[in-house]
């Protein structure tokens, strides 16, 4: 999960990583900002766009409970 606006180097190594793990076979799904630059890199990974407003937004706060308990990860990284 990254909540960023922006495509600085923490989002870059979050695509390089992501990736990595994919191509070694490992389920990955990736929530984004929606909007945020990350729409707009070429990732071969299941996207899912969440507000991610502010820290302490209860719509987006629902929106990544609602997805893990849909998705059941084993690991939630962000």
């Amino acid at each position: 999960m990254v909540g960023s606006k922006r495509l600085g180097v923490a989002e870059r190594w979050f695509c390089r990583f992501s990736t990595a793990l994919a191509e070694q076979g490992i389920p990955v799904e990736l929530a984004i900002r929606a909007g945020s630059e990350l729409e707009r890199v070429d990732l071969p990974l299941h996207l899912h766009r969440l507000p991610f407003r502010t820290v302490w937004d209860p719509i987006s706060r629902k929106a990544v409970s609602r997805l893990i308990r849909r998705i059941k990860p084993n690991i939630v990284r962000t």
